[in-house]
């Protein structure tokens, strides 16, 4: 059962970060507070508030809790945040639960449930800062607004002790024909020797029973068939491989005495659970770093497995498919698989899609089908106020790629909420999802790198079932060159095809010559912004044979493809016309030049919305950036129309050989280019370390933990 805590809380400024000392978590401080009290609403962030728009600092959260149904021998008690910006700390009628570095990922406090007053009122105290941190993910500088809070919602989840605790579908395609599908069904048990033991003590098989339905196609998110339900089975869990109970014995006679008081409270549960937590605070243990010397000494990768620790059973089992309905952009037509255990009354269910994406001679291929990736990045702001997004404004925004003639979105620079994932499976929209390890990131420090870590960890295990999910990009506009940055992509890279081996991994840059990993990704990403960093036009069409050059055999999707702002004049307005005008024209020419140059895979041509980022230049005052393909009233601009008639008709692109298709002076061209870069990138690299410097101080004065009067 899960009880939705969002709606109105009780909201404490702490600009001085004295709560903790003054135990502002107590139940005596929270009944009868002693600073001013302040209302707002969850989920939403806590700079939509008057006086508080540059606010980067400490708030605490407080919220009397609803009736709670006590199950304590029978049902796990957590706390469940889906995403809660930037250090949250949790205590529960005065008791700490945990803590949790991040914005924008699940995280989850397991707690006792003898904590929780049966007769008296429970209180959930949440201490949330999003202050800049330099050894964070992200660090001090980044291209969006620092919106603080609980912006995602909060809930309280009560859940049997021995359930189905994960599934993990993966999908492949025969090479040769379509007409045949496998699906791969990976499931963990929870507490697997209890469910063994009470299937012995109520004379019933230790079984897992699963069933297969098709979904088929969703319009305007409801579907438009009935599911349809096409396989059953039967799965047993093999008990020899788990040690038994040490504080019982196994004959019959205890077993019944132990598990009367427990079979005596199970009671049905309210709702089937949609959304399994997918990492818990209890998993820290993953902090076992990366040895390098037993990897020297094994020759190999020692896999990080952050559940190493855990007691629960893993199996995998299969299910061929004749004639499957494939997912694309065209046809996404889905499946759900649901499991059950025999004598658990919670099922598990996941819905997915059957596809699959991978990169064969140079070409991105779905399905066993080449396809050319055409699309927009996004950000996950409400008209420029805070993170509280509505599914209305997602449907929206991808109703409105498709009709431009787009089938891929960007959620740039952190993991969107699981919403805009589920329309976009029912839409056919291909996404790319990342971490927000972005700019100056700290390698050599090793809490960046476990945060790092464990970042993308808790990206796949959360996204993973997604089918419009195919691209996991680990990093944007990052140091790939120095040792520390290179040593520590290539393990995450290793980690990630391990975690997930059925996507494609990059990292988006901007540099063209220093790249230090091209070797391990499997997509090259590249932002290009022109005007600024790589001059005008001219050049343009050298730099991607040149990009090619370095990346022979390797698709190229250009991330970035628009050109920059930059102000000349105090008039605003007329800035924003004449950028306007002059990006329209560079992106009309970019994409004719880049639909000529057959190893360009896919075009993220711009930004769907306008956004706030007043870090995005140094010198600029105005907080919104105006190269949104709709401006902050939600207007489209001039170059909307004209979309539809540059892209590509067909997202297919045909087979082709490259050296073939390469023009006869293409080598020396390169040739020529690559030494006139190399002192040009050299120096580009060195502006952007100064360029650095000073964002770091404009940030520092932006952001400030001071209220300002309205």
């Amino acid at each position: 059962m899960d009880i939705y805590l969002d709606g109105t809380w009780n909201l404490v400024l702490d600009p001085e970060n004295i709560g903790i000392q003054k135990k502002w978590y107590s139940i005596n401080w929270v009944q009868s507070p002693s600073e001013p009290v302040l209302s707002i609403k969850v989920p939403s962030s806590f700079n939509t508030l008057p006086g508080l728009n540059r606010y980067a600092g400490t708030v605490w959260y407080i919220r009397k809790l609803p009736d709670i149904p006590y199950r304590p021998k029978s049902h796990e008690y957590s706390i469940e945040f889906e995403g809660s910006n930037y250090y949250t700390q949790v205590w529960l009628n005065g008791n700490y639960l945990g803590d949790n570095y991040g914005g924008f990922l699940p995280f989850r406090f397991i707690f006792n449930p003898r904590l929780i007053a049966i007769t008296g009122e429970n209180y959930l105290v949440v201490r949330v800062s999003n202050a800049l941190d330099r050894k964070g993910i992200p660090a001090e500088v980044y291209d969006w607004y620092n919106w603080g809070g609980i912006h995602r919602s909060v809930k309280l989840l009560i859940l049997e002790k021995t359930r189905i605790i994960k599934i993990k579908v993966t999908t492949k395609v025969k090479p040769s024909h379509i007409s045949m599908a496998t699906v791969y069904v990976n499931f963990s048990i929870k507490n697997t020797q209890e469910f063994l033991d009470r299937c012995y003590a109520m004379q019933i098989e230790p079984q897992a029973e699963w069933e297969l339905y098709y979904l088929g196609r969703f319009f305007d998110g409801e579907q438009q068939f009935n599911q349809i339900l096409i396989q059953t089975g039967t799965l047993e869990i093999n008990p020899e491989i788990l040690p038994p109970l040490n504080h019982i014995s196994h004959d019959q006679e205890s077993l019944e005495e132990y598990f009367d008081e427990i079979l005596d409270e199970i009671e049905q549960i309210d709702e089937i659970i949609d959304l399994e937590t997918y990492f818990s605070s209890e998993s820290k243990n993953f902090l076992k770093r990366l040895n390098r010397k037993e990897r020297k000494e094994n020759k190999k990768h020692q896999y990080l497995d952050l559940d190493a620790d855990s007691k629960d059973y893993n199996t995998l089992f299969h299910i061929d498919i004749q004639n499957p309905s494939l997912w694309t952009p065209d046809t996404p037509d889905l499946y759900l698989i649901k499991l059950h255990l025999n004598g658990i009354d919670e099922d598990k269910e996941v819905r997915f899609g059957i596809r699959q994406i991978e990169v064969k001679k140079g070409q991105i291929v779905l399905n066993n089908r080449p396809i050319r990736l055409i699309g927009a990045a996004i950000r996950d702001e409400k008209n420029l106020h805070g993170m509280d997004y509505l599914n209305e404004i997602y449907r929206r925004d991808i109703l409105r790629l498709k009709s431009l003639g787009m089938n891929t979105l960007y959620p740039s620079y952190y993991p969107h909420v699981p919403s805009l994932l589920d329309l976009a499976d029912e839409e056919g929209i291909l996404i790319f999802s990342e971490i927000p390890m972005v700019k100056n990131i700290r390698f050599h420090d090793s809490k960046t790198r476990k945060l790092a870590m464990k970042m993308i960890y808790q990206m796949i295990n959360r996204d993973y079932n997604h089918p419009s999910v195919i691209l996991w990009i680990i990093g944007n506009e990052i140091d790939t060159f120095s040792y520390f940055s290179r040593r520590f992509l290539s393990d995450l890279i290793y980690y990630t095809k391990h975690w997930d081996p059925s996507r494609l991994i990059s990292v988006a840059t901007n540099k063209i010559l220093f790249n230090g990993i091209h070797k391990r990704i499997d997509v090259v990403c590249k932002n290009l912004q022109f005007n600024s960093t790589y001059g005008g036009l001219p050049q343009f069409s050298w730099i991607l044979d040149t990009i090619y050059s370095f990346h022979r055999r390797k698709p190229v999707i250009i991330t970035q493809f628009a050109s920059s702002h930059n102000r000349k004049t105090k008039n605003l307005d007329n800035d924003i016309a004449e950028f306007q005008f002059h990006a329209k024209n560079y992106l009309i020419s970019q994409i004719k030049v880049a639909k000529t140059k057959p190893f360009i895979q896919g075009m993220i041509l711009g930004i769907l919305r306008d956004y706030r980022s007043p870090l995005h230049s140094l010198f600029q005052k105005e907080e919104v950036v105006h190269n949104g393909f709709f401006n902050e009233k939600d207007h489209p601009r001039d170059i909307v129309p004209l979309l539809p008639k540059l892209l590509p008709e067909s997202s297919i692109i045909p087979k082709y050989i490259f050296h073939q298709n390469l023009p006869a002076n293409f080598h020396f061209n390169v040739f020529i280019l690559r030494y006139f870069l190399l002192p040009f990138e050299i120096l580009t690299i060195l502006k952007e370390k100064i360029h650095y410097c000073f964002l770091r101080l404009k940030a520092r004065h932006f952001y400030r933990p001071v209220i300002k009067e309205k």
